[in-house]
């Protein structure tokens, strides 16, 4: 054999020698083997993704009033009765923090700081 071919031969045997050599560590306390059972959760930890609100909504105008998160994203719509308070229950995503209210050209932020919240509209 020629020394090129030797050198070619003896390269690959080296490189195929390295690649056995390494291996996956696996560390102790694998994730994998941790069940749903195992997690660790606080006693007032709240699952929820939602949350409930109830508003009393009242005005000095018939209309629609829309009820709306900070992207103009209508969560409910509803008729307004002059003087009438309506009473509206509505479910936001627990991360929301303020929605914002439409109605007879006004636009106001109410910030959501209670489950029971009310705006009377001038």
């Amino acid at each position: 054999m020629n020394l090129r071919i030797k050198l070619t031969f003896f390269s690959i045997v080296l490189i195929l020698l390295g690649f056995s050599g390494c291996r996956k560590e696996l560390s102790q306390g694998n994730p994998e083997d941790k069940t749903i059972h195992d997690i660790q959760v606080s006693d007032g930890f709240d699952w929820k993704t939602t949350r409930d609100l109830q508003l009393t909504l009242t005005g000095n105008a018939d209309g629609i009033i829309e009820v709306a998160n900070d992207e103009g994203i209508a969560y409910q719509k509803a008729y307004l009765t002059s003087g009438t308070p309506l009473l509206m229950k509505l479910t936001v995503p627990a991360w929301e923090d303020q929605i914002t209210l439409k109605f007879s050209g006004q636009e106001v932020s109410l910030v959501l700081d209670s489950e029971t919240l009310s705006y009377q509209f001038n």
